[in-house]
């Protein structure tokens, strides 16, 4: 015998399981859904008849989704197993508060919770007099159902798991109540070993990144990877092969702004002759699943020293030869190639020598003032009027910074250089220039240290009060003993608050790490600018392990 799931797809079932469940359906709908039979949505007094229509209720399918012995064998799994339940809660969650789930799975009525930050903001939504659950990420993930047109109160049964993909068997009351404030939800905490996605009705979720089996386009062709690898014969019948490969570790980053990782990695491809073409590409986190990009070349026999992501920008650091160097040579040259995720494809986005080098930093635009602070200096530069992307870094710095008063910092990427200040107007106060080239991304979160922290709250140029509550994440080893100082400066100089932030998760490693915090702070009577400092934690006292990112803030 078949059910169908929440998800669209057929379950196997037994009639024992079925009779299970309908005994679980009333009691769930009786004892534990007395609000609801109140309303009138069940009555008090079920005969059999009614038993039979609340199972089908329960499990919103009509008497021809059950089929005996058969069924759409095509939506039935060869082979499953269940994946043990560890916790398991039932009740409303509020509809303001939808903006707390995954991006991507607001609109769905099956999900999945991999990160303690998300889970935490949901669990205050769910639970707000309860304090969160203490649950092992590392290890283990949330799934939830909830209702998506009508408030039926709902649990989740059991998880079916077939080929990493994750099946969520749940049941709902069903009612002709429409969701107002509130709708019901369930969430149950599972291990994620083995699970590479949870399927809804439309598409699957992936659960985790994994850029070594998918496809990827190389010279217009699909190569599809199997463990980080492909072989095909480069011609029918040929004895030479095609072969393809990952080469050396992937890089994670949001390279789309989404909220989700992708991955940038480097391949190599040997077609059985001697050149060794070496590639970019990048893996892209969607909710339907992980694609592929193109891939764009970098090189023949080249050596690759490091991928890593800053900013959503792909840096590629290799070395190669001279140009007037046989192939035999050794690889000596140092280079980096930089490369961008935009309109569906993957982009190079170096630009010839004298349009500058890459750049991040902060713009701020106002009266009289026209500024560039790169990363790693403590000057402000003017922007000349004449530069090639001044256009662009004025636009984009007018729609972001509208909502943030005047005079509040942007992150940027951008290719230019820096040259002498103007001789006259206000640029002449400045201790040089910076002629913009090319504005390459705007990160909504972009810092100066984005490999090494990322703040989520609050956002430069944020109007803030005391106390200031701030979180983020930060690699493992900006932590010692689960914490970090922060500080706040005044324009002046003068410390006016300092605190700590703590891991909210084991944070003995050097993957990112969830912290929060708070601070207060006087208010200056100078000015209302001020700086938010955070400081990696530094037991050794060496300056040369010093760190810090600096968030500027507006005092109400």
């Amino acid at each position: 015998m078949y059910i169908r799931t929440l998800n669209g797809s057929l379950r196997k079932t037994t009639t024992f399981q079925l009779l299970r469940w309908w005994v679980t359906a009333i009691y769930f709908t009786m004892v534990q859904d007395n609000a609801d039979l109140q309303q009138g949505v069940i009555m008090n007094s079920l005969t059999p008849l009614v038993f039979t229509a609340v199972l089908f209720m329960a499990f919103e399918i009509a008497p021809t989704a059950i089929a005996e012995n058969g069924g759409n064998g095509d939506n039935v799994p060869s082979a499953a197993a269940t994946v043990p339940i560890l916790n398991h809660w039932i009740g409303e969650y509020p509809v303001a508060r939808l903006d707390r789930l995954p991006e991507a799975q607001r609109d769905t009525p099956i999900g999945f919770i991999n990160d303690p930050d998300i889970f935490r903001a949901v669990w205050q939504a769910f639970e707000p007099k309860d304090e969160s659950p203490k649950l092992d990420f590392d290890n283990n993930m949330v799934i939830f159902v909830r209702n998506v047109k009508f408030f039926n109160r709902t649990r989740i049964l059991k998880v079916v798991l077939t080929d990493g993909i994750a099946d969520i068997v749940a049941m709902e009351t069903r009612s002709a109540l429409p969701i107002e404030d509130k709708m019901a939800m369930a969430l149950a905490e599972i291990p994620k070993k083995g699970v590479r996605a949870v399927r809804t009705k439309k598409h699957l979720i992936p659960v985790r990144l994994d850029p070594s089996n998918i496809s990827y386009r190389i010279d217009g062709k699909e190569v599809e990877l199997i463990n980080g690898r492909s072989e095909k014969e480069a011609a029918p019948g040929s004895v030479s092969k095609i072969t393809t490969a990952v080469l050396g570790n992937p890089a994670v980053g949001d390279l789309n702004d989404d909220g989700r990782p992708d991955a940038a990695l480097v391949l190599f491809q040997n077609s059985g002759g001697t050149g060794t073409f070496i590639y970019a590409a990048a893996a892209i986190n969607r909710s339907d699943g992980d694609h592929g990009t193109n891939a764009v070349l970098l090189g023949d026999r080249i050596t690759v020293d490091r991928v890593s992501i800053r900013n959503g920008v792909i840096v590629v650091d290799y070395r190669d030869r001279r140009s007037n160097e046989p192939m035999a040579a050794k690889p000596s040259v140092p280079r980096s190639a930089y490369f961008i995720f935009q309109n569906g494809e993957l982009q190079n986005i170096g630009t010839p020598e004298e349009q500058g080098q890459l750049f991040e930093g902060w713009v701020t635009v106002g009266h009289e003032v026209r500024a560039f602070r790169p990363c790693g200096q403590t000057e402000d530069l003017w922007i000349t009027g004449d530069s090639i992307g001044y256009n662009d870094v004025m636009e984009a710095y007018r729609s972001l910074a509208a909502d943030r008063g005047p005079y509040a910092p942007v992150f940027v990427v951008i290719y230019g250089r820096q040259i002498e200040a103007p001789m006259d107007g206000f640029g002449a106060d400045y201790p040089g220039g910076f002629f913009a080239s090319r504005l390459v991304r705007v990160p909504p979160k972009g810092n100066c240290k984005a490999g090494m922290i990322l703040v989520d709250s609050p956002a430069p140029g944020s109007k803030i009060v005391s106390p200031l509550t701030v979180s983020g994440k930060a690699r493992g080893t900006w932590f010692f003993e689960g914490d970090f100082p922060m500080v706040i400066i005044d324009a002046s100089g003068r410390v006016i608050g300092q605190g700590y932030c703590t891991a909210q998760s084991p944070w003995m490693t050097t993957e990112f790490v969830a912290f929060e915090g708070k601070i207060t702070f006087k208010r200056p009577a100078s000015s209302e600018k001020a700086v938010l400092l955070l400081k990696k934690d530094n037991p050794t006292g060496k300056p040369e392990h010093d760190d810090a990112i600096e968030i500027p803030l507006t005092i109400m």
